[in-house]
């Protein structure tokens, strides 16, 4: 079977092209090295407020508000450089998304995101959480435990976690 390696060149004209038409004719402020979905949904009602960095990743299905036709609100949404935006994530209107930050499947981003965080959940069940890459850095770490009423996560100091692994078996 051939390799669809064979027409990546077509993949990336057609991604080039997209950037060229969000830049150029919607008027969004997207670096030139960022990748964004041919299905993401950028918000085309105010396209000036979409500013995204260099380096970035708009994975399919991510929604970017700039704009609350509800509040009559015009924003500017601002993604930072070495990003990752996770399939079918919400960017509200006005948020900025600090640089090297992730933004998880499925989450929505209602409120501002410090640079190098990880960010996941939904605000209306879920807590939105924020955590470093480095726990024993900055002494905070997270994990995600299903239990019997869905899922839920558990944000501990670096050595709390290390005290309940142990407790549980478990030698790190």
């Amino acid at each position: 079977m051939p390799s669809l390696n064979r027409i990546r060149w077509l993949w990336d004209i057609l991604n080039r092209s997209q950037l060229f038409v969000y830049t150029r004719f919607w008027g969004m402020d997207i670096h030139p090295s960022a990748f964004v979905s041919l299905k993401a949904k950028l918000d085309r009602t105010h396209p000036a407020g979409v500013h995204i960095g260099a380096e970035t990743m708009i994975t399919l299905g991510v929604t970017i508000l700039a704009h609350d036709m509800s509040r009559t609100l015009r924003t500017h949404t601002r993604i930072g450089s070495r990003c990752f935006i996770g399939a079918n994530a919400i960017i509200m209107p006005g948020v900025s998304v600090g640089d090297g930050s992730i933004v998880a499947a499925g989450a929505v981003v209602t409120k501002d995101v410090p640079p190098g965080s990880i960010v996941a959940g939904n605000p209306d069940g879920l807590s939105a959480i924020e955590a470093t890459r480095n726990p024993a850095q900055t002494g905070y770490c997270f994990f995600v435990a299903t239990g019997e009423d869905g899922r839920h996560i558990f944000v501990q100091t670096y050595t709390e976690q290390q005290q309940s692994l142990q407790t549980y078996g478990y030698n790190p």
